[in-house]
């Protein structure tokens, strides 16, 4: 006699929280889309059109952080303390990352005099940010079982 293995439903908190960060995926990947396909028209351009495009990625990565913080918030409030904890524990870990590797780098490309454009720190943020988020999930996954 074989045992039947039943799938059970995820939690109505996990379902949330899936979904709320799905979307924050699909926006993301969808702004950097926006993004690239920019960059590559303006790159294949010239004249008049060249300065809509210019002022467009111009203002994308100042407005992109803003967007982040907003889609993240949303995605905080809906979970519950514990996934609000997780994140929290996530920006903390991503920030103090950001901040080291940031003086780091800064600091040794200014010594040999190259230059580090300034978006490459929001990249760095997000990755580490991601980075803390899988981690602590996957520890909290190992702590429930």
């Amino acid at each position: 006699m074989t045992k039947t293995q039943q799938v059970t439903p995820l939690p109505s908190r996990e379902r949330r929280v899936q979904r709320t960060l799905r979307k924050l995926s699909v926006y993301v990947l969808t702004i950097l889309g926006i993004a690239a396909l920019a960059w590559l028209i303006r790159s294949r351009t010239t004249g008049d059109g060249t300065d809509a495009l210019t002022g467009f990625l111009t203002a994308l990565p100042t407005v992109l952080p803003f967007g982040i913080f907003i889609l993240l918030r949303r995605a905080y409030r809906q979970m519950d303390e514990f996934g609000q904890r997780l994140q929290e524990r996530a920006c903390a870990a991503a920030f103090v990352a950001t901040v080291l590797a940031t003086s780091a780098v800064f600091a040794a490309s200014s010594s040999i005099g190259v230059i580090i454009p300034l978006w490459t720190v929001l990249v760095f943020a997000v990755l580490a940010y991601g980075t803390a988020v899988i981690r602590g999930n996957l520890a909290a996954r190992g702590a429930d079982e």
